[in-house]
């Protein structure tokens, strides 16, 4: 009895430090990839603004956050001209320290504001989404009609690009559309969020990745990171497999690829992977 019982403490305790190196792991990932992503000359506004955030999910200082912030803010006003964009700067202002309302004089939550009609910002998920994590990061009011019309337009099981019956749902636009929902204030065990949620676990390849489009596809880090962020802001936890297939795409210099074939945008991969592996969801401030 006393050898079965010493067998089981020491496995356990084996186990317990398995976990607690693992998670080292994935901060140190998130980490490298973070410093990758900041020795990167980047040029388009929205890649700038999502390495802000992915930057400062790491930890990084605030002030090497505003200098970037200061970096994008010339070109920022011709991007943000829809809501989602206009979202995009104002969560990375957030994420740096800065009021959303006025970077170089220039209010973005005021032009998230002033595209909604009817319940909608602009015209796909991802407007509707970044909006609402925009808002809710600002501290802002969100109407309940914006909620509504989300929580009407859910399809077979999740969301798509555009907010509309008959489009095709994918583990994208659902994964960001959750992580957008619960930042409003939908509680997990909301139905329509419980069911995208199980609907966009399902769409996992037989390694435990996620392509947007589901089946067995390739991984692709962009969509197996936001899953990760998705099922974090769900409060359940990211399986080991679905974890360690996102960290296969981690090249040498610390950034990632889009899959194992494919190099594709590595910034915008990165940006993604390295929020997931920081262990932080959609706003981070």
């Amino acid at each position: 009895m006393k050898t079965r019982l010493a067998l089981a403490t020491i496995g356990a305790l084996v186990s317990l430090s398995a976990s607690a190196n693992a998670a080292v792991t994935d901060a140190t990932a998130a980490r490298r990839g973070a410093n990758w992503l900041s020795s990167q000359q980047i040029t388009g506004v929205g890649q700038q603004a999502d390495t802000i955030v992915a930057m400062a999910a790491t930890g990084i200082a605030k002030s090497t956050l505003r200098a970037r912030l200061a970096a994008l803010t010339p070109a920022a006003p011709a991007y943000a001209t829809g809501p989602g964009s206009a979202g995009k700067v104002a969560l990375a202002a957030v994420a740096a320290g800065v009021n959303p309302r006025n970077v170089g004089g220039v209010n973005y939550i005021g032009r998230i504001r002033g595209a909604y009609r009817n319940g909608f910002y602009g015209t796909s998920t991802y407007d509707q989404a970044y909006a609402i994590l925009a808002l809710r990061a600002a501290g802002e009011p969100v109407p309940i009609m914006a909620i509504r019309r989300v929580t009407g337009a859910r399809g077979t099981g999740g969301w798509g690009y555009k907010l509309s019956t008959g489009v095709r749902d994918d583990a994208s636009a659902t994964g960001v559309m959750i992580q957008a929902l619960r930042a409003f204030g939908l509680t997990t065990r909301h139905s329509g969020l419980a069911n995208a949620t199980t609907w966009m676990v399902s769409r996992k390849n037989s390694g435990g990745g996620y392509a947007i489009d589901g089946g067995n596809r390739p991984t692709e880090a962009n969509t197996t990171a936001i899953v990760i962020a998705a099922m974090r802001s769900m409060r359940r936890t990211p399986p080991r497999t679905t974890i360690n297939r996102l960290r296969r795409l981690q090249e040498g210099d610390g950034g990632f690829r889009f899959t194992l074939a494919a190099r594709g945008s590595r910034v915008i991969a990165s940006a993604d992977a390295v929020v997931a592996l920081s262990g932080k969801t959609l706003p981070v401030r």
